[in-house]
Formats: C-alpha cells, sequence, structure tokens
C-alpha cells in the first residue's frame, strides 16, 4: 500500500506548486531582492535602514538577510522566473511531506482531495514572500520530530539545530521552531500521564530530550546578526497583530486583519474556510478520541490561533490543521462504519466522486487563470509602477518622490540605489505615527503640501485601479495648478511638480491633459499595444482606464474608452 500513497504524496506535492505557480503580485518579494543586492554589494547585513529617506537612520533588524541573499542569487540565475520556481517547490515539498507522513494508506484518495481542494482555496496566501522557507522549515520539523518520536534517536533532534538557525535567518517566524518542539513536549508529558495510555513510558523517556531540543532550539535562535534583539522583533510582530480595533496595524493593513473583520470583506471567504477546516477537524476527534495525534493537534491549535490574530497565518493553520484531519481519518472511518454500517457503505462512492470532482474542479480553474494572464511574464499585469519607472528612466525628475506603501519594493528594485523611496511594505522598521500620518495626508490635500515641504517631494507616483484610497490625492494633484500628471494608463499615475521638474519632455511641460480626445485617443493606443497579445488583458486595461477617466470627472471620455472596448473604433483623426 505504500507505492499508492507515495503516488498520492507525489500529486498532491505537485499540485501544490501548480497552486503556488502565478504571477508576482505582492511588492514584498522586491524590496527583499533590493536588500539581497544590497548586502551582497556591501559584503554586510544592514543595521539602519537605507531604502527610504523618510527613515534615514532608523534601526532595521533584518532577519530575512539569509533569505534575500539566496532569492537574489536565484534572480542572477534565472530572473524572476527562479522566485517562481522557488516558491512552488518549497511549498509542493512542504505538502507532499506532510500528506506522505500523516494521510494512511487506507484514506489516500480522499484526502488527496482534501489536500488538493484545500491547497486551491489557501494558493494566494504564499505570494512569494520568506513564508515558502517558514512552512518548509515547519514541515521539516514536524518530520524530524516525527522520526524521533517512531524510532528514538537522538539524531533526529540533533537536525533541529541547523533547521533552526537557516530558520533564524529567514524570517521573524522562527519562534515557530521552538513553539513546535514545545508542542511535542506537552503533548509527551499529557501522554505519560494519560490512565490506560500505551504509550505512556515511551513518553516518559522523550520527555528530557525533548525539553533539550526546546532549550538548545532557543539557543540556537541566538545565531543571527543581531543576537537576542531578534526575540524582540519576533515578539514585537506578535504584539502588533493583536486583534482590536484599536490595533492601528490590524485596521489598515490588510493581510493582519483578525479572522472575524474578514466577514463581510471580499476575504470572507479564508475566514469560512478556517472555520470548516476547524469544524472538521473537531468532528473527527469527537469520532474517536483516543486516536487523536496529541503533538499534532497542539501544533495545529496553536497555529490556529495565530490564524485567528492576522489573516496572513491562516495557511500556516491549513498546513497543520490537514494533516490532523487526515490522520484522523480512519479511525472516524472506522467509528461511522461501526456506528452506520449502511449509510457508511452507501456514501462511500459518492463522496469519493464528489471529492474527486472538487479536486479536478480546482485544478481546472487555477489553469484558466494562468491562461487568462498568459504573456504577462513573472509579474502579475497591472500590479506594479512600470510605466512610470520607465517614464523617470527616460525623464529624471529632481528631488524625492512620493509612493504608495505597496509600490515601495518595486521601486527600491528598480532604482535603488540611488533613488530612495517614501515608504515600502516593512511596516515593522516604522512607529505608529508615521503610519498614521502616511494614512491621513492620503485624504487630505494639506497634509500633503505639508509633507511635499519637509521631505523635498515633487514627485508621486500613485495606483489607481483596484483600491480607492488614493484617488482623492490623484484627484486633487490632477486639478492642482502646481502639478501635472505625466504618465498615466489607468491602473497608475506619476505626478510631478511643475517648478521643480528635471528633465521633462519638450511638449509634455503642461502634463497630460486628460480632457483631451486626441490625449485619451493615444493613451489608449498605447495600452491596447502593451497588451496586444493578449486581448482580455488589453480590455482590461482599458477599463481601467475608463474608471480612472470617469473617477477624475472625465465622463464623457470615459464613456467614449468603453465603447471602444466594445467596438473598434478610434476616433477620426487621432494622432
Amino acid at each position: 500500500m505504500e507505492k499508492p500513497k507515495l503516488i498520492a504524496a507525489l500529486l498532491v506535492g505537485f499540485s501544490a506548486a501548480f497552486f503556488f505557480w502565478y504571477p508576482i503580485s505582492d511588492g514584498d518579494i522586491f524590496w527583499h531582492l533590493a536588500a539581497g543586492r544590497h548586502i551582497v554589494n556591501t559584503h554586510s547585513v544592514p543595521q539602519t535602514d537605507p531604502f527610504a529617506f523618510t527613515s534615514r537612520e532608523l534601526p532595521w533588524i533584518d532577519l530575512h538577510w539569509l533569505f534575500q541573499i539566496g532569492m537574489f542569487g536565484i534572480w542572477g540565475l534565472l530572473g524572476l522566473h527562479g522566485i517562481l520556481i522557488a516558491n512552488s517547490l518549497f511549498l509542493g515539498l512542504a505538502a507532499g511531506l506532510l500528506f506522505f507522513l500523516y494521510v494512511p494508506a487506507q484514506a489516500v484518495l480522499f484526502g488527496a482531495s482534501l489536500w488538493i481542494a484545500a491547497l486551491f482555496e489557501i494558493r494566494y496566501l504564499a505570494p512569494h514572500r520568506p513564508i515558502m522557507v517558514s512552512l518548509f522549515l515547519l514541515t521539516a520539523f514536524i518530520a524530524c520530530l516525527e522520526a524521533y518520536g517512531r524510532r528514538n534517536r537522538l539524531r533526529y533532534l540533533a537536525c533541529l539545530l541547523p533547521l533552526q538557525i537557516l530558520w533564524t535567518n529567514s524570517q521573524p517566524l522562527f519562534l515557530l521552531g521552538p513553539a513546535t518542539v514545545l508542542a511535542w513536549l506537552v503533548a509527551e508529558i499529557a501522554q505519560s500521564r494519560l490512565p490506560g495510555c500505551s504509550e505512556r513510558q515511551a513518553a516518559k523517556r522523550r520527555v528530557i530530550p525533548l525539553t533539550g531540543a526546546l532549550l538548545l532550539t532557543c539557543l540556537a535562535s541566538l545565531a543571527n546578526p543581531y543576537g537576542p534583539k531578534a526575540f524582540g522583533l519576533a515578539f514585537l510582530l506578535f504584539r502588533r497583530t493583536r486583534p482590536s480595533y484599536d490595533n492601528l496595524f490590524s485596521r489598515v493593513i490588510g493581510e493582519n486583519r483578525p479572522l472575524p473583520a474578514l466577514f463581510g470583506t471580499p476575504d470572507s471567504h479564508y475566514a469560512w474556510a478556517v472555520l470548516t477546516l476547524a469544524a472538521f477537524a473537531f468532528a473527527l476527534m469527537a469520532l474517536r478520541p483516543r486516536a487523536v495525534r496529541l503533538p499534532l493537534a497542539f501544533v495545529a491549535a496553536g497555529m490556529g490561533y495565530l490564524a485567528f490574530r492576522a489573516e496572513r497565518n491562516i495557511i500556516l493553520a491549513f498546513f497543520t490543521g490537514l494533516p490532523l484531519i487526515c490522520a484522523q481519518l480512519p479511525a472516524a472511518m472506522a467509528s461511522l462504519a461501526d456506528r452506520w454500517p449502511g449509510l457508511f457503505r452507501r456514501l462511500r462512492l459518492p463522496a469519493a466522486i464528489a471529492a474527486v470532482s472538487l479536486a479536478g474542479l480546482a485544478v481546472a480553474v487555477h489553469a484558466s487563470v494562468l491562461w487568462q494572464v498568459r504573456g504577462s511574464g513573472p509579474v502579475s499585469p497591472f500590479s506594479f509602477p512600470d510605466g512610470s519607472v520607465a517614464y523617470l528612466a527616460a525623464h529624471q525628475i529632481a528631488g524625492n518622490g512620493f509612493n504608495a506603501d505597496r509600490y515601495g519594493g518595486y521601486l527600491l528594485w528598480k532604482r535603488y540605489p540611488p533613488r530612495q523611496v517614501f515608504i515600502d511594505t516593512r511596516y515593522a522598521i516604522r512607529p505608529d505615527a508615521f503610519l498614521a500620518e502616511y494614512g491621513a495626508l492620503l485624504e487630505d490635500p494639506e497634509r500633503f503640501r505639508s509633507a511635499c515641504e519637509r521631505y523635498g517631494i515633487t514627485y508621486a507616483i500613485l495606483p489607481t485601479a483596484f483600491v480607492t484610497t488614493y484617488l482623492p490625492l490623484a484627484a486633487s494633484l490632477l486639478n492642482d495648478p502646481e502639478w501635472r500628471l505625466a504618465y498615466t494608463d489607468g491602473t497608475e499615475a506619476l505626478f510631478y511638480k511643475s517648478g521643480d521638474a528635471g528633465s521633462v519632455p519638450s511638449g509634455r511641460s503642461a502634463g497630460l491633459d486628460l480632457s483631451d480626445e486626441h490625449v485619451v485617443d493615444s493613451l489608449l493606443q498605447d495600452i491596447r499595444s502593451k497588451w496586444g497579445k493578449n486581448r482580455g488583458l488589453g480590455d482590461e486595461a482599458a477599463g481601467y482606464f475608463a474608471q480612472f477617466l470617469s473617477r477624475m470627472g472625465m465622463v464623457a471620455n470615459a464613456d467614449y474608452v468603453n465603447r471602444c472596448i466594445a467596438g473598434p473604433p478610434f476616433r477620426t483623426g487621432s494622432p
């Protein structure tokens, strides 16, 4: 029965690699790449922030440094496609190994279908970040602890030390390593005291080695360039995901929202998925409590708590909850067969067909999404200000630039050095007061003007699609006689201050006039040309352009662009 199980594990691993393969849409990977380049070029790990002119000399505990060097090296060999490969490889290996460890041979079909459907649900929660390494190392920790529990060989515990050092120098989630060991230790203590437990004596013998492993993994965490400060950063990030309304980090940073806050939002399906996973796990454990794998149950409970605190941790709950469910399946199925044998026999085939169909549907849907963005390359279309970056490369504008936080990483990768950014998504180095000010100046033109004077800002790069947060500022700059629109494609907009501009192309000193029908025609033609190989993306881009025009008050030209999407004509005589 091991061969079908191995084949199923490979299928789950390949499915995970497939689901986690999609173009880069999260800007964090770019500041990680910029940091890796900076470390390689300077031969030193940063102690203060070199990237943002608003946070000069602020301390930066860059525990991601090893991940950053690794990703920069992969980029040097394979380009951005290498980042996609690394993400799929790490997560595919983690999913396949966990499946093989915990799915019994008699539950291979249902277990594989469950894993594939669940991986499809959470695929966008691992957006090419250090989480790929953390999930792989968490899996490696679980595998080592599981091997120690089965074979009682200390060498499996010894493997935890180098893994912990790698983890500490890759992501602040490194404390999950000692926490996983602690969960195993508590489970062994509980089993050693449970009356009638067949593992009581073996569990007692494992308590002391696991206690030593816990202490040694904590000590191994000190092997980083910042020493004990690493623990301070980890606990700071934990505190900043406190689930309360007065927590700025949970309120304004989407991925830090607590689970209850997801209801009523487009991400509510994640909350329902977590609740479904938890309910399924509890139901299976209730059917046969004595078969529960206590170490895994404690780990899953801890990750479930982290998922309750922040959306970004939901993937941790799934990667630990699914093994718990699958390990419990045979005992639960046997209990159902004993209690309702007739019903169990009748439901087995329909349940298997439904599970396989659901997994097949997940694969088909993800394949269709990848087909829709074909030709866009390794970077997701409309996610980053590539047009503004190209404009600034051709026409240098003096002074500092204001940018949206989600654009900061991409701008660092493309323009640092010598240009720094106003802000990026390294929120941990920022005080709450600065983040509150950043949010306020997006809504208040007077605050923005004050920030421009204080920081010497002469241009601004803003996203204008998907989110409405930046549209009031875009409208204010568009109508401000001191500012000019240099570039837009509907998804991004580049403005510059007319009196401080450097090399602005002749004929555009007055900026783009979106009320001019010929300007709109020219921009629309540029959009069509950029996405000419993919009509679907071209129409989508034109739709964003029409939305931007409408929101900026150019309703007639917006209607014209919408008509062009539906039909072929441009205005007669357009340039």
